[in-house]
């Protein structure tokens, strides 16, 4: 479940937008699609709240991607998913900000190594600049 919301103007990029997402371990293996956006987007910002720990007995896994490259804009090393806490940092190639080219989906990826998780919830938050090609 997700939804988008308006955030003020700032002055390196005008009017700011938000998406925010909620996965838990029930999405295990069924990716959610955020807010579609535009070419010349910039993304610039992007967070991932683990509320409640992700206990699959094995490795609990989170990507943020799109349809080509699963973890195109988040890791799943970034992220400690069995751990409370908002992890903010990403970094190599998924680096923020992240000028997207043509008009894309942005997927998240819930996967417990052997599908046994009983609990986990977690919030992925995206900061963009429509249009700020």
């Amino acid at each position: 479940m997700g939804f988008m919301v308006q955030e003020p103007n700032l002055p390196a990029y005008g009017k700011l937008s938000c998406m925010r997402a909620r996965i838990d371990y029930t999405d295990d293996g069924t990716p959610f699609a955020m807010t579609p956006v535009p070419a010349g987007t910039e993304l610039v910002g992007m967070s991932v709240k683990v509320t409640e720990a992700f206990n699959d007995g094995t490795t609990d896994e989170l990507t943020i991607g799109n349809a080509t490259t699963a973890d195109k804009y988040g890791k799943v090393a970034d992220v400690t998913m069995p751990t409370p806490g908002t992890y903010s940092t990403f970094s190599g190639d998924n680096a923020m900000p992240f000028q997207v080219a043509a008009a894309e989906t942005i997927l998240l990826a819930y996967t417990g190594g052997t599908g046994d998780s009983t609990t986990g919830i977690a919030y992925v938050t995206v900061w963009f600049a429509p249009n700020a090609a």
